[in-house]
């Protein structure tokens, strides 16, 4: 099947207005993560693409739009050299998981494939990568096969894990997953405590004229959790409270955002901030008050939305990445995240290679030499100092 592929011309405010509507469209029918849709990028790459230049990839079946690529290019410079990149919109800062080609299931193998042979004659970018990919997603498919058969001219190939997304399948139903999870026992003997409390309430908050209230409670017990520890990757900075108030307001509008809260006393006491496509609810981060921790606030929270989504037909509850055991405790699977480089044998990306290794060996050293008590202030600083760091050359 032969396609046509083009790049949205214009500047990135041109790009993003003039694709509006058929990326929505296309979106609507692709079952990816709200992460993939024109709301989040938008709002990405506006937020985060200084230095960058969009180059949203379109692939046309006739007359038809089968596939959407977005993705940004940027020259990175370290040693006296300049590294050319190609990458996926969305990657790095902001959090955003399983990304993708937007398309439907069935166009994804063959459309990929006229992408990247377009990628491979046209693409000049010494480094193209592609981050977050969901394992069983057919881009990463297509992406190894296209690299085992030399099939781009991008020569060196890498491909890791690096992160985990723990997620609970709820097709068995609200039971199956109780007696399934490591703390189902629990959850029922705390939800049993706190139901005695007074102003007990469980509330789904996702109308637009709502969100932007729910998201200051979010916000504010989210950010009382972090607050000695060198700030959340989700607002340990104002850049990204600004995103991710932005982001909310545009994810609302379009149906996809929902915060679960349990309400104490009149006040919210727990929040999780959620995305929601239908089919997958993405537990994207949470907070919950302190002084409350001995009701275990969080716990029951997350049980009553997992139980919600079950009783609203979502097929999947993701907890996206990270492994931590108030995650895995819930999860019946799990689905590993890819991050798949193509890169060419170049001085300059050797050079990258280099200093990237060196700096991972030098943090697995000090990790392994520091004493905990020493080492744990230092991560928080770290963490802080790079964060601050990325966003400032944004």
């Amino acid at each position: 099947m032969k396609y046509r592929i083009e790049i949205q011309p214009g500047t990135a405010a041109e790009a993003f207005a003039g694709i509006k509507d058929d990326w929505q469209a296309l979106f609507a029918v692709s079952e990816g993560a709200p992460f993939l849709s024109w709301e989040w990028m938008s709002v990405w790459f506006d937020q985060f693409g200084e230095g960058r230049e969009p180059v949203i990839l379109k692939a046309y079946r006739g007359e038809t739009l089968a596939a959407i690529l977005p993705m940004f290019r940027e020259t990175k410079r370290f040693a006296g050299m300049s590294l050319q990149k190609l990458a996926l919109m969305g990657e790095g800062i902001g959090g955003a998981d399983h990304l993708d080609v937007i398309s439907r299931a069935c166009d994804k193998s063959q459309v990929l494939d006229a992408i990247l042979a377009y990628l491979n004659e046209h693409e000049r970018c010494e480094t193209i990568s592609f981050e977050a990919l969901d394992q069983s997603s057919a881009t990463l498919n297509v992406l190894k096969q296209r690299a085992a058969t030399s099939g781009i001219r991008h020569s060196r190939v890498s491909e890791n894990v690096a992160s985990v997304c723990p997620q609970i399948d709820l097709a068995a139903g609200w039971e199956a997953v109780l007696k399934a999870g490591k703390r189902g026992d629990n959850f029922k003997r705390k939800l049993k405590k706190i139901g005695r409390e007074s102003g007990f309430e469980f509330r789904s908050v996702t109308s637009p004229t709502e969100t932007a209230h729910a998201f200051e409670r979010f916000l504010r017990l989210h950010e009382k959790r972090w607050e000695n520890a060198g700030g959340s990757e989700l607002s340990g900075h104002p850049r990204l409270i600004l995103f991710q108030r932005r982001v909310v307001a545009e994810l609302s509008v379009a149906g996809m955002i929902r915060f679960d809260e349990l309400w104490l006393g009149g006040e919210c006491r727990a929040s999780i901030y959620g995305l929601d496509n239908g089919q997958t609810f993405y537990y994207y981060n949470s907070g919950y008050d302190l002084k409350f921790s001995n009701l275990s606030v969080g716990l029951v929270l997350l049980g009553l939305s997992v139980q919600n989504a079950v009783e609203r037909g979502v097929t999947i509850y993701d907890f996206l990445r990270g492994d931590e055991t108030y995650k895995s405790d819930w999860a019946n699977r799990r689905v590993e995240l890819v991050d798949f480089r193509l890169s060419r044998p170049t001085a300059a990306v050797f050079a990258g290679e280099v200093v990237g290794g060196g700096i991972s060996k030098l943090k697995a050293a000090a990790k392994a030499a520091i004493p905990q008590m020493v080492a744990e202030p230092l991560a928080n600083w770290q963490r802080s100092w790079s964060r601050n760091y990325q966003l400032s050359q944004r």
